[in-house]
């Protein structure tokens, strides 16, 4: 770490950037000798820090060769001449001195060229620990003042930025201008491919570069931006609502994929003509078998291939003589594997689709699913949502599978779903731009382990998410993930603190999980966006309460005080012994009205952006265990909870009814929804979803949900998150 770089620019050559780009720095001297030294530090009057000026050293601290906060001639003295003696083994030719700064915070703020991401810049806290503390958010060039307000914002350590300790808030003003400059200077000097500040002291507000880091490095930065991110519309159209489906390798075996793709689909109930591809077989269940792909009888709109690897060439080839446009290779064994034959193979496929212009799906993708119009579900995976509004684009078919499954739990209407596998041809910005162009797609999720040309995908995700939502999923975070993607679809992982920054500066929903991404489509694709992330919560029980309100403010939402108004508006149909705060205890009142009330009183509430409702379906719940209790039945219960399961299908159609009036989202959860599964639903929450309302079974779940949504709202309406 300490061995001499013939990388790095000399000390001097890094204080005229520093100069040429106007970024604030300590006042500084640079001194040839010892008499030099004890000359100029009158001029920049104590406290002082001095440096032994060695080249090509990054970290001159570890070797002893920076002493701060020297207060006397005879320190200083005895500082340069600890310096000399640590210098011993390295070429030192003098001293550079800098009056000394006094700032509590430090950050470092920085920039570098990465040859796919292009040219980045980034913020954190900074210091000796930065590479311990690992507290920083990258963006790419250009940023702007919204940019560095949200950089800001994702830092575990963002407190600092306020008021602290006696300081007042650093003046984000002057750091902004800061990382223009660096901006610029990685711009315009093409020798430089890192420039990094560290640390970065603030001095009372302002902040004040007292080292500084410039290495050298050619970073050829792929130019594909010019490149056409998009597909012709109706031709990429034939994949999800083709009017004709060719399966090449149809199979009447059932512990086949050429078998089950095709019962998956017969039993999807797709409307559209169905041919089968297979030498040995006349029909498979009531399809008719062809020899060859030349034999049929039409030129289909959908070629899917689930043949042996060494056949995909040849049955793509005799798809394009048969003038089918769209193949759609299920097949593994390409590019996904760590072989140079199999690679080669792929490289093969996806130069004669680029030469006919065929559009190849995958290979090694597990199917297509389209509902709506031709209940197209030609896939590995037996699922069948209904026809809605998310669309899914996955490098994994297995996360798709998963998607589906609780979209068709939880009736989340999809619009299509593609298995992009190892994306050859057609690649994860082709179909982000189809689906920011399908009048049928409201919401985006995306699951990526690899975005092939990254900078192509960052431009295209730019573009869509001004028009609908795109929520990411990114497989291969860590080091054991990257092992495990690349083995997976052939993508390698990149660094995901420069994805994710990038991703969220062009406006996409960033998710932890499969489950998180698709609780939260289901509220994008249902609910208004919220005007700010002010929450107001009514809730059943105390303990749901406090743990909401908790987890509400650990993801960035505000749970305010109540007005005064709403207060005594409230006061006037609660018990006398309410809470009177919020979140809004119905402290087990009995008023069958009160919940109705309650809700529209905190709704009607102009400071409150977002109503959580926690604890609905509790008298549901208890209808559908009386129902087979002798005991209940004799005293009457199982009726009694009929007539209140009734008054909370009523409070169920409330919410729907004053979200549509006051154009505010209701977020409902209920622990009641553990118990509704199988043949015992509960009625009340049948009743919410069959409304699009979706009910989270936990509070943390709900808060990281709510987030994304004010996320989303904010990117719209241009306006930074706020700590």
């Amino acid at each position: 770490m300490n061995q001499k770089q013939t990388n790095i620019l000399s000390d001097i050559q890094t204080l005229d950037l520093l100069e040429k780009y106007k970024i604030p720095t300590a006042d500084f001297r640079i001194c040839n000798d010892l008499n030099e030294v004890i000359s100029v530090s009158k001029e920049l009057e104590f406290p002082i820090t001095v440096k032994g000026i060695v080249e090509g050293i990054a970290h001159k601290s570890d070797l002893g060769l920076v002493k701060t906060d020297i207060k006397s001639e005879g320190d200083l003295l005895k500082a340069t001449k600890e310096i000399q003696n640590n210098a011993q083994s390295h070429c030192l030719s003098g001293f550079l001195l800098q009056k000394h700064i006094y700032g509590k915070r430090e950050l470092i703020v920085g920039g570098m060229k990465h040859n796919e991401y292009g040219l980045c810049v980034y913020i954190g806290i900074g210091g000796i620990f930065v590479e311990a503390v690992e507290d920083v958010a990258f963006r790419a060039v250009p940023i702007s003042e919204i940019d560095l307000q949200e950089m800001i914002y994702e830092l575990q350590f963002k407190k600092i930025f306020q008021s602290f300790r006696g300081d007042p808030p650093v003046d984000t003003q002057k750091l902004f201008a800061i990382t223009k400059s660096i901006e610029n200077l990685l711009c315009n000097e093409t020798e430089i491919s890192q420039f990094e500040l560290n640390p970065i002291l603030i001095h009372h507000d302002t902040p004040i570069a007292v080292d500084a880091l410039a290495i050298k490095g050619d970073v050829p930065i792929k130019d594909n931006l010019s490149e056409i991110t998009s597909l012709d519309f109706n031709k990429l159209l034939k994949l999800f609502e083709p009017e004709s489906i060719a399966i090449v390798g149809i199979t009447d075996t059932p512990i086949k994929w050429g078998f089950r793709v095709l019962f998956n689909t017969l039993e999807g109930g797709y409307t559209g003509k169905i041919y089968g591809v297979n030498p040995k077989r006349s029909e498979v269940l009531n399809i008719p078998c062809y020899p060859s792909i030349s034999a049929l009888p039409e030129s289909v709109d959908l070629a899917v291939i689930i043949v042996p690897p060494p056949a995909v060439q040849p049955s793509v080839q005799e798809c394009i003589q048969k003038g089918i446009q769209v193949v759609l290779v299920i097949t593994a064994g390409f590019g996904e594997l760590n072989d140079e034959s199999a690679q080669s193979a792929q490289d093969k496929l996806k130069q004669i689709a680029r030469d006919n212009d065929l559009y190849l799906i995958g290979p090694n993708c597990a199917g297509v699913v389209s509902p709506d119009p031709k209940k197209l579900y030609c896939s590995m995976i037996g699922r069948y949502p209904q026809p809605g509004g998310l669309g899914i684009l996955s490098q994994s078919g297995n996360i798709g599978n998963t998607a589906m499954s609780w979209a068709m739990e939880h009736h989340l209407g999809l619009s299509r779903f593609i298995s992009t596998g190892n994306e050859a041809v057609v690649k994860n910005y082709h179909y982000l731009n189809f689906f920011g162009s399908d009048p049928k797609t409201k919401v985006i999720f995306s699951y990526i382990e690899s975005a092939k040309d990254i900078r192509l995908f960052f431009n295209e995700l730019k573009h869509v998410t001004k028009k609908k939502p795109v929520i990411i999923l990114k497989g291969g975070k860590t080091q054991a993930g990257s092992r495990a993607a690349s083995s997976h679809t052939g993508a390698l992982a990149t660094d995901y603190r420069l994805f994710r920054g990038i991703c969220v500066q062009q406006g996409a929903i960033l998710t932890e999980d499969v489950y998180e991404a698709v609780e939260t489509a289901h509220l994008l694709s249902n609910v208004p966006l919220p005007r700010g992330r002010n929450v107001g919560i009514l809730s059943q029980g105390g303990g749901w309460g406090v743990i909401s309100a908790d987890v509400c403010t650990k993801a960035g939402l505000n749970v305010i005080p109540l007005s005064e108004k709403t207060l005594e508006r409230l006061d006037a149909i609660m018990p006398k012994w309410w809470n009177r705060t919020n979140p809004v205890d119905m402290v087990a009142g009995t008023d069958m009205d009160l919940f109705k009330n309650s809700m529209e009183i905190l709704i009607q509430d102009d400071e409150i952006d977002i109503l959580v409702i926690l604890g609905i379906g509790y008298i549901g719940s208890a209808y559908m265990r009386l129902q087979n209790s002798e005991r209940a039945k004799n005293l009457g219960l199982n009726k009694l909870s009929e007539i209140g399961t009734q008054f909370e299908i009523k409070d169920a159609e409330e919410i729907a009814r004053l979200m549509d009036t006051y154009q505010k989202p209701i977020i409902v959860a209920s622990d009641t929804t553990i118990l509704s599964h199988g043949q015992n639903i509960n009625p009340v929450l049948k009743k919410l979803e069959e409304m699009n309302i979706y009910v989270f079974q936990n509070p943390t779940n709900m808060a990281k949900s709510i987030a994304h949504l004010c996320r989303y709202s904010e990117y719209i309406r241009n306006t930074p998150r706020t700590f």
